[in-house]
């Protein structure tokens, strides 16, 4: 089940105050929702080890778009390989699409430590010859982190 169906079906339900054929309250959509965000974690994390081991730019390019759609949990080593990867030499999409990720990240990660650094090589990046690259990064910087604890 698609994670917008399942969304549509919880809210449904949560509004209609929906009641199974016992008559106590559906919790099976609180459990299809968990389901799947532990599996759009693990996805997270395969699409990362997908990325680290592509061999060629355009199997980098590929689990950098997955990327994009399900980010890596914010933690130090997914973080410094995404630096590590943004500071070497890429192609112009390959940046972009690293660019792209790590802001997510930036905006989602609680350790001011890591932001830091992330917000420092984004704003390294705004200064790009390239246009596509800068314009990401100062998209990415623009939109900074989130304040909500």
């Amino acid at each position: 089940m698609k994670t917008s169906a399942l969304i549509l079906l919880a809210s449904t339900a949560l509004l209609s105050g929906a009641v199974n054929a016992q008559g106590a309250p559906q919790r099976a959509v609180q459990g299809a929702q968990g389901a799947q965000v532990g599996q759009g974690a693990q996805s997270a994390q395969a699409n990362l080890q997908a990325y680290a081991a592509a061999a060629s730019a355009a199997e980098r390019t590929n689990a950098i778009e997955r990327l994009r759609i399900t980010p890596p949990a914010p933690n130090a080593a997914n973080i410094a390989l995404l630096r590590a990867r943004l500071g070497g030499p890429a192609a112009v999409q390959e940046k972009v699409g690293l660019i792209s990720v790590l802001g997510e990240l930036y905006r989602e990660t609680r350790d001011q430590g890591m932001r830091d650094k992330i917000g420092a090589d984004l704003k390294k990046q705004a200064f790009s010859p390239q246009r596509d690259i800068a314009l990401e990064a100062i998209y990415a910087v623009s939109r900074g982190p989130s304040t909500l604890a």
